[in-house]
């Protein structure tokens, strides 16, 4: 029942947050934002919670629970990043809206328990984590790239850097990510690589993003054109991410109903 009422709180918080930051002069709408975002984190927290204990282990389970995860890993670490860059930025509140619209699109699978058991479930506890971190790293990214896009004349060198850095930590746990997954391949299925369509995707994505950061440490393009390309390749993410759920249970093996942590 909570999941269903965070979809619609966390859209209306994330249109509150985008009226907040186009009105900056109503001081009143941007602390709403603020607080809203906060709380609504806590909300998802305790369903996440909820869920744990209902399964009994860390949740890396089919779309409902792995949207779950990634709403909350986003959050966090939008809220992390409020506070490390001491600015008056609407991070949370957007990324609420992202988190809503993902587990819109889950709710219709619903939780599943019937859990499948894994030689080296740690590992896929790890190496799905790491794909959680990088899929919220980059949708901060996508948030600074969103600004860089819409603001107009010079940018602010504040804005500038830290869509850099975002960019640099999106990629590095993009790889971790991606290594984790192929020594998570090697320890369950003997194969470094199995030509899943997720590990397809994952594996242009990783290759797009060291090009874009190349081309952005070179500085031979615009940074306005270097942000266009990531707002893009983020919906490339979210795709490589979720185009799973569409797929039958026998055509990839990132669809799973449940792992234990380990056996």
């Amino acid at each position: 029942m909570l999941y269903l009422i965070l979809i619609p709180a966390g859209i209306i918080i994330g249109h509150i947050g985008i009226v907040a930051k186009i009105l900056p002069k109503i001081v009143v709408l941007h602390k709403a934002a603020w607080w809203l975002a906060r709380l609504w984190c806590i909300s998802v927290l305790i369903c996440w919670l909820v869920r744990v204990r209902q399964v009994g282990h860390i949740i890396v389970q089919g779309p409902y629970d792995t949207a779950l995860s990634l709403a909350l890993t986003t959050m966090v670490v939008a809220i992390v990043w409020e506070h490390w860059a001491r600015q008056k930025v609407l991070l949370s509140p957007l990324a609420a809206l992202v988190s809503a619209a993902i587990m819109g699109r889950a709710r219709s699978f619903g939780p599943v328990d019937d859990l499948v058991s894994f030689d080296h479930g740690w590992l896929v506890v790890i190496h799905a984590s790491l794909a959680y971190f990088a899929f919220a790293v980059l949708a901060l990214n996508s948030f600074f790239a969103l600004r860089i896009i819409l603001g107009r004349g010079e940018h602010s060198p504040e804005l500038v850097r830290w869509f850099g850095f975002s960019l640099r930590l999106g990629f590095f746990s993009h790889s971790l990510m991606v290594f984790s997954g192929v020594v998570t391949s090697v320890a369950s299925r003997s194969a470094i690589w199995n030509f899943d369509p997720i590990e397809s995707l994952a594996l242009c994505v990783w290759l797009i993003y060291g090009t874009v950061l190349l081309v952005h440490r070179s500085g031979r393009w615009s940074d306005r054109s270097i942000a266009g390309i990531c707002f893009v390749i983020f919906f490339i993410v979210v795709l490589s991410f979720r185009l799973v759920d569409y797929l039958p249970p026998d055509k990839s093996f990132h669809w799973f109903p449940g792992v234990t942590l380990l056996r």
